[in-house]
């Protein structure tokens, strides 16, 4: 069982991929090279279809022909998207997140931070139009008019997911309260609410699994099939709070469910400011789906190419 780590170094500013066998813990590490001298380099989110891979960094997506010859992986860069106002925002020019494959109109929905927009764009490159939250989410729109001015965005846009039919939108920090919401996007709704900045929000069949990051908890709703589903009170919790102390802080970014488990993506904290990194290495915890029990942690400590990544996105291949 392997996957596909797209990776922002921060470190050194560089990006690549990390191949890890989820059994033996085995990695492989493949830097890749930008073209465009903006700031800020490293990947965010991915997602791969039909031999390709498609991944964002904070000002532009770039898809890779995906070849495996003799256990070694190449990576092929096929184009790169870059749009002039993606370069605006703070310190993560316009802090594109993740990409989500839209099956129904074959199509890469984009969660664009710093913009509070979903753009939409053509795998073979094309930018083909945005949908600004506050116009289809009253909810967003009220945002507006209260917005907190140290806040760089309304929302902070950070993942997408879409099941029977649906569109649904994670939304990690509304106007820097520290508070997120999952808004559905065809309603404007938000069908799930007060949560500790969520992070990734995943369909598995009828079960709908979500990081709370500042939390280090996971919610599981089941039952699933509907909008409406998400009406009924209750949903489980998975507390992975023991797992962290003083100096082992993580972001909860990247999920991966299967039917028995669920694979978690721990991020190395990182503060912009300090360089000097003490806190443990990025990891991925394997986690029983039934018992909630913590089965196994893979770290991932990167090297000299790659150094101290991050992680996004956990992409089974």
């Amino acid at each position: 069982m392997r996957i596909i780590l797209p990776v922002d170094s921060r470190v050194k500013n560089t990006q690549g991929f990390i191949l890890v066998n989820l059994i033996s813990g085995d990695q492989q590490e493949y830097p890749t090279q930008e073209s465009f001298p903006f700031s800020r380099r490293g990947f965010r989110g991915g997602v791969i279809h039909d031999g390709c891979i498609y991944v964002c960094n904070s000002f532009s997506v770039k898809a890779y022909r995906v070849e495996n010859s003799a256990d070694k992986f190449n990576f092929f860069e096929i184009w790169q998207l870059q749009q002039p106002e993606w370069l605006l925002g703070k310190a993560a020019n316009a802090d594109l997140h993740a990409l989500h494959f839209d099956t129904s109109r074959n199509i890469l929905l984009l969660a664009n931070s710093f913009m509070d927009s979903l753009d939409e764009i053509s795998l073979d490159g094309r930018f083909l139009g945005r949908k600004f939250l506050w116009e289809t989410s009253d909810r967003v729109l009220d945002l507006v008019k209260v917005r907190n001015p140290n806040a760089p965005d309304l929302c902070h846009f950070n993942h997408i997911s879409m099941a029977f039919g649906q569109t649904f939108l994670t939304l990690g920090n509304l106007n820097a309260s520290g508070k997120g919401a999952v808004l559905h996007l065809e309603t404007g709704r938000f069908v799930i609410e007060n949560l500790d900045r969520p992070h990734d929000g995943v369909f598995w069949n009828d079960e709908f699994w979500i990081t709370e990051t500042s939390a280090y908890k996971l919610r599981l709703y089941s039952n699933i099939s509907k909008i409406e589903d998400f009406q009924r009170e209750g949903y489980r919790t998975i507390d992975l709070s023991s797992h962290v102390n003083e100096t082992d802080k993580f972001w909860c970014r990247g999920l991966y469910v299967t039917d028995t488990k669920v694979f978690v993506g721990c991020s190395q904290f990182q503060d912009r400011l300090n360089e000097e990194l003490q806190t443990p290495p990025s990891h991925i915890l394997e986690i029983d789906k039934k018992s909630g029990n913590v089965l196994k942690k893979i770290n991932i400590p990167g090297s000299t190419i790659i150094q101290q990544p991050v992680l996004y996105s956990l992409l089974p291949y």
